[in-house]
């Protein structure tokens, strides 16, 4: 009798142990597909973010003021207050931004890309020999003639060695260095506002927001940057044998000398540094080694 109950039993409890057993499967099945899923999911960011790496390899090689411009972006991306969810989210837009990018630059830069990446600079090729290749203009400049000098800010007595009030010819028009028109002080005689002495101001004083970019005024190569005390940060670019072009008191640099620049990129930003009582672009106009006065060529044209 007893048999026959255990029987009975175990008849009655197949079922369930089935049912479990099916369970059991099918949540190790769920399992599974769970951890396949997110392993895919990985995967694919890791691949997002490796290519997103390798752009902007590429980029820094290619264009150092874009790169410089994409570095803003990520260092206000980190910048906040985020969960790590948030920050990797802001990440992948950003690496899909930087690919999108890249993939522009490739339909609409093409020749230039080849010709850039190497980083180019003025004694292996000529700015002519790569203006051929890219469709850049290279542009020349002319004085008329060479009345009076300056430096920094130049003694009076010594203003004639290099820079001059005369008119000049540029063979083509120049992209605006900053959104901004005001001048603060122009070229020529004045009293330096923070040493208090009189003398010869060789170039023009542009305010401007800090953190504004500083825009090239036309191709060239990079011919030096660094930082001096009175200058501050600065940039300086050849534009051919006879116009250079100098940028100072950058709160921050993107270019280095030898990098070859296009005539509108950004190659630093409006800054204070150096003898500066605010932020402000301080440009000059270099033909042929003497300074001349760059409010004729990017402002007075627009004042009619």
């Amino acid at each position: 009798m007893n048999n026959e109950s255990n029987v009975q039993r175990t008849r009655q409890a197949e079922p369930h142990r089935r049912s479990r057993s099916v369970e059991q499967k099918n949540s190790k099945k769920h399992k599974r597909s769970g951890s396949d899923a997110l392993m895919k999911l990985v995967c694919l960011q890791v691949i997002i973010v490796t290519a997103a790496l390798a752009s902007i390899f590429v980029m820094g090689r290619i264009s150092p003021s874009s790169y410089g411009n994409l570095k803003k972006q990520y260092d206000g991306i980190m910048s906040e207050d985020k969960s790590l969810s948030q920050i990797f989210s802001g990440m992948k837009e950003y690496a899909l931004f930087v690919i999108s990018y890249m993939d522009e630059e490739e339909e609409t830069q093409t020749v230039s890309a080849q010709i850039i990446p190497e980083k180019t600079t003025a004694s292996e090729q000529s700015l002519e020999e790569i203006s051929t290749k890219t469709g850049e203009t290279v542009a020349s400049a002319e004085l008329e003639t060479a009345k009076s000098a300056g430096g920094k800010d130049i003694e009076t007595e010594k203003a004639a060695k290099g820079t001059s009030f005369a008119d000049y010819a540029v063979s083509e028009a120049p992209a605006m260095p900053v959104n901004s028109r005001n001048v603060t002080s122009e070229f020529g005689y004045r009293t330096n506002p923070i040493s208090g002495n009189y003398g010869f101001h060789t170039g023009l004083d542009i305010a401007a927001a800090q953190g504004t970019e500083i825009s090239c005024l036309f191709f060239g190569v990079v011919e030096e940057t660094g930082e001096d005390d009175k200058w501050g940060k600065y940039v300086k670019v050849k534009h051919s044998d006879s116009l250079e072009t100098f940028y100072c008191h950058c709160s921050e640099v993107f270019v280095k000398s030898g990098d070859i620049i296009r005539k509108g990129e950004t190659l630093a930003l409006v800054g204070s540094t150096g003898w500066s009582t605010g932020p402000h672009l301080h440009i000059e106009i270099i033909i042929d080694g003497v300074r001349a006065d760059p409010y004729k060529l990017l402002f007075e044209d627009n004042d009619a």
